[in-house]
């Protein structure tokens, strides 16, 4: 009887999935009340201004849920396989020093991220995105160096490869918005490429980090290799389309200015009920940086 009571681990997963559940059938009873992607008037007009092929969005569709496969698949890895790697290496720190390790990695990974978002209104979507392939290149060639002999190298790889991989989830699917129109389907295609890394990757090296630990940093730094040749694919064939938000810059841009103008602007005629009904009143004017207030003035 004693066998089949749940222990705490399984009694919190049990309940983490019973969350999940209960937020995807509030999801799915959303869709089913709006199927249609409710889409703003602006979006419309960008669409029928930029029109792109169906083949560049295909690509750019496959390239970024290769990309996030991959580039999720090594997140989770180093996370979960981490201190397995800590105590089997030649190091062999204890279970608490490769759990601290563990925390540590996750920590400046959450921090990373929180910082990210303020960076994100200063930097460009762009630049912080190479910024922080670069950034995990480092910190991976750095952990293949000397991680299994150097124990400062691998605190510090640790620490730099949890900063460099914070924003880069977000900072991709931002980026691409740029070029291509996520909806519902497009979104699902990147989460279920981000799915597929997570499943497959720390699987495949769980198999073989028993026998050779160090397989963990082979991987690591082969895979954020491939993700900065995956996006640079991506960001050159992207290029040569263009943005979509600069393919009317005329229009829109006229009609925001005209608006702006309009509402700082009156219409200064007899007829008109403000000079029909000022009589020892004042009038003012908005103009550039301030008013200007009229003295009073006899009726005509």
């Amino acid at each position: 009887m004693h066998k089949n009571r749940l222990g705490k681990f399984e009694f919190a997963y049990v309940i983490l999935s019973i969350y999940v559940l209960i937020v995807a059938v509030v999801f799915l009873v959303f869709l089913c009340l709006n199927p249609r992607e409710p889409r703003s008037r602006q979006e419309e007009e960008l669409d029928r201004s930029h029109h792109v092929s169906r083949v560049f969005v295909i690509s750019v569709v496959g390239l970024l849920s290769v990309f996030l496969c991959l580039y999720v698949g090594i997140q989770v890895a180093v996370g979960q396989l981490l201190q397995r790697f800590a105590i089997k290496e030649e190091l062999q720190l204890s279970k608490y020093r490769g759990s601290f390790l563990t925390y540590l990695y996750w920590g400046s990974f959450a921090l990373a991220r929180g910082v990210s978002v303020g960076v994100a209104a200063r930097v460009k979507t762009l630049h912080m995105l190479f910024g922080d392939l670069i950034v995990c290149l480092i910190a991976s060639v750095l952990l293949v160096a000397g991680a299994n002999k150097l124990e400062a190298l691998l605190w510090v790889g640790i620490v730099v490869l949890g900063l460099g991989m914070a924003s880069i989830l977000p900072a991709a699917i931002s980026w691409v918005e740029r070029y291509i129109h996520v909806t519902n389907k497009t979104a699902a295609t990147f989460i279920l490429g981000a799915a597929l890394g997570e499943m497959v990757i720390p699987l495949m090296i769980n198999k073989f980090i028993s026998e050779e630990p160090m397989v963990l940093m082979y991987v690591n730094v082969a895979v954020n290799a491939l993700c900065f040749l995956t996006f640079l694919i991506l960001w050159l064939l992207a290029s040569r389309t263009g943005e979509k938000y600069r393919s009317i810059p005329s229009k829109t841009g006229y009609l925001l200015a005209s608006a702006e103008e309009t509402d700082d602007t009156m219409e200064m005629s007899p007829t008109n009920s403000h000079w029909q009904n000022s009589y020892n009143s004042h009038i003012l004017f908005k103009r550039n940086k301030g008013f200007m207030t009229l003295p009073k003035y006899e009726s005509f």
